[in-house]
């Protein structure tokens, strides 16, 4: 079983990595998009993603390539051998992770949605996790709730997961401990 990120941003592929979940980054890993952006691209097979990033881009929906240089040969070669993985591991099973950020007040119904259209987009037999933190919160703590194949995990935090200080959610690690070895999300996905 593979384990793949989606973004939304570098936080994922760090949390993968903290768990040994991933060996490997993928096309997601460290390129900020949301999830609209995802299923666009792989509507698309990825041609326009490095010669053309605004093709898929609209007034809310941007993409964020601050860890590259998309110009770089080097970084073109790299993307090029992250989507041919990416289309590989696809066809076997696969834990699609995300970490939904809740810049555009979605709904967890509309979020649902989204993945539902990423699923259909893919055709892969595939499982879903989305993180969604919500922040401001009195004390640290996760729910999880499960809707077919999607596992939303709602990560409830005093501080926000960015920023120097916190980029990697390091105030929120307790809970993902809980939340790998004590609570086992892996045996209930």
């Amino acid at each position: 079983m593979k384990h793949i990120s989606l973004g939304e941003n570098c936080f994922m592929q760090d949390l993968l990595a903290r768990y040994d979940l991933a060996k490997e980054s993928g096309i997601f890993s460290y390129l900020g998009c949301d999830i609209s952006l995802v299923v666009k691209l792989i509507r698309d097979d990825f041609k326009n993603l490095l010669t053309n990033p605004s093709f898929y881009e609209d007034a809310i929906h941007k993409f964020d390539f601050k860890h590259y240089h998309i110009n770089n040969k080097r970084t073109q070669a790299s993307f090029a051998r992250k989507i041919e993985r990416f289309n590989q591991y696809t066809k076997d099973e696969v834990i699609f992770w995300y970490h939904y950020r809740n810049k555009d007040k979605l709904t967890f119904e509309q979020i649902i949605k989204l993945f539902e259209q990423f699923d259909q987009t893919i055709n892969a037999n595939a499982k879903y996790v989305i993180i969604i933190q919500i922040t401001n919160q009195q004390e640290q703590k996760f729910e999880h709730a499960k809707v077919s194949k999607f596992n939303i995990i709602k990560c409830y935090d005093t501080n926000i997961w960015n920023g120097k200080k916190n980029y990697r959610g390091q105030t929120f690690y307790k809970q993902f401990d809980k939340l790998f070895y004590q609570y086992q999300i892996l045996n209930k996905i």
